[in-house]
């Protein structure tokens, strides 16, 4: 399987000048967006899984990084159902390899990924990763969604710098909370804003999203967050 032509596109006022592979047009598609550990343990794979099955059922795009744990999990599971999902690099476009996960519920389809992965980065071509360009592509995901899932966010990290940028921009937040008895004091502060809510159950996770998108609707004259 091999990704089609590398398209590009210039700045605008919500969006940095972006490359990627895939629909394009997606991008002006709100969906979910999704965050959380590489090391996420099964409860937190689980809830990833969840989101991407619910963002497919949905017909919305699922937003996400392109590492493994739960990025992974929510786009393996957004496509298996046959829906669409965007990974957001944080290196260069030239850097993208189709993962084995993701080739293996893409293959018994046909040999063309567009309809169910778009691939885009803000960085040069060949730039590879870093920890600044991690957290740079953590306001491109919030850009691109119209919630942000987050699953065990830590007391410092990628995750936690996502959920922040989120309340920055107004953006409705759901936190995946997959242990009930570990200690969340340190989101206190955040869930104190009413934009921000956590679930440590699968039915309050989707219940929470599909609020956040109810809520969503009855604003359409509420712009794009901005990434700036």
């Amino acid at each position: 399987m091999r990704p089609d032509e590398p398209w590009s596109r210039s700045a605008d006022d919500s969006l940095p000048n972006l490359a990627g592979y895939g629909r394009e047009d997606l991008l002006a598609t709100r969906g979910i967006s999704l965050c959380g550990s590489r090391a996420a343990g099964d409860v937190g794979l689980e809830f990833a899984r969840a989101v991407g099955s619910f963002a497919a059922e949905l017909g919305l795009p699922l937003v996400s990084g392109y590492a493994k744990g739960v990025d992974m999990a929510g786009h393996v599971a957004c496509v298996e159902p046959g829906g669409h999902t965007i990974a957001v690099l944080a290196e260069g476009l030239g850097r993208f390899r189709l993962r084995r996960e993701m080739s293996a519920v893409m293959d018994p389809w046909d040999d063309d990924f567009e309809p169910h992965l778009t691939v885009v980065s803000e960085f040069e071509h060949n730039a590879g990763w870093t920890v600044w360009r991690a957290m740079q592509r953590n306001a491109l995901i919030c850009s691109l969604g119209r919630v942000l899932v987050a699953v065990d966010p830590g007391e410092s990290g990628g995750t936690l710098d996502a959920v922040k940028k989120a309340v920055k921009r107004d953006m409705p937040v759901v936190i995946g909370w997959s242990n009930p008895e570990r200690s969340h004091d340190h989101l206190q502060n955040l869930l104190t804003d009413p934009t921000v809510k956590i679930a440590t159950t699968l039915d309050d996770l989707l219940a929470g999203i599909d609020a956040a998108l109810e809520f969503d609707k009855v604003l359409p004259g509420v712009s794009q967050p901005t990434l700036f």
